[in-house]
Order: structure tokens, then sequence, then C-alpha cells
């Protein structure tokens, strides 16, 4: 007796199209560019993390425009990029920057500025200031 065919004999094929999808950056939606930012940031592999991330940004830039809030959070995912790689200026400047962006665009009470605003705290701990983010 012969066994039905079963449905899972297509599997390989959805595999190899979500490796496909994966390792080919020209087509790949910013969400997964940005889920592996943060997922190579909390590995500490910061090179990775930070193509990923600007990877990221341009991507959400390009398809939502600058004040998306996709946009925004690959740009503070980034700024902490740039601050484990020792840069915690260019990283403070960045933050204040896409906070400021967060604050007109989305307002003082979305989640997205909130955790941007928390951000900032750390980085000027690298640089040696006292937080200031209530200024912003």
């Amino acid at each position: 007796m012969e066994q039905p065919q079963r449905k899972a004999a297509r599997h390989p094929k959805n595999v190899t199209a979500k490796r496909d999808l994966l390792s080919s950056p020209h087509d790949r939606p910013p969400l997964i560019s940005l889920s592996i930012g943060i997922t190579a940031r909390r590995q500490g592999r910061y090179p990775l993390a930070q193509r990923a991330c600007h990877d990221a940004r341009e991507r959400y830039r390009a398809r939502y425009g600058p004040e998306d809030v996709g946009t925004l959070v690959s740009r503070g995912e980034l700024a902490l990029v740039l601050a484990d790689l020792g840069r915690p200026a260019a990283a403070e400047e960045e933050l204040r920057a896409v906070t400021k962006t967060a604050r007109r665009a989305l307002g003082d009470a979305h989640p997205a500025t909130m955790a941007l605003r928390d951000s900032l705290t750390p980085v000027q701990h690298h640089t040696g200031r006292i937080p200031e983010t209530e200024a912003l």
C-alpha cells in the first residue's frame, strides 16, 4: 500500500527560502536587519551589530521615512552599538538627536520615545557626564 505524500515534502523549499531571505541583504526586510543587530549586540558581536543596525536604519528610512518608529528605534540601537564600540560621544550625540526627533514625531508618552530617552543615561555615564535626560 502506497503512503500518501505528506505536505511536509515542501518543507526543505521553505527552509531554503528563509535562509535566502536571511543571507541576502538586498531583499531583507528592515525588521530582520534590526533583529540581527540587536541579537549580535547582546552576543557582544559589535561589528556585526553595527552593520545590521546601520542596514536597518537605512532600510526603514528609505521605506517609511525618517520619523517612522522603526527608523527611530534602529537609530537608537545603532547609537548603543557605537557606545559599545568605545565611541560614547558619538553615541550620545546620536541618541540626543533621535530622542528629539522621537519627541516631535511620536510624543513624549510614546514607549519608543521613553526607551530612547532612558538609553541616554548609561551612555552619559560612559562619557563622565551627569545624566540630563529631562533637559531634552
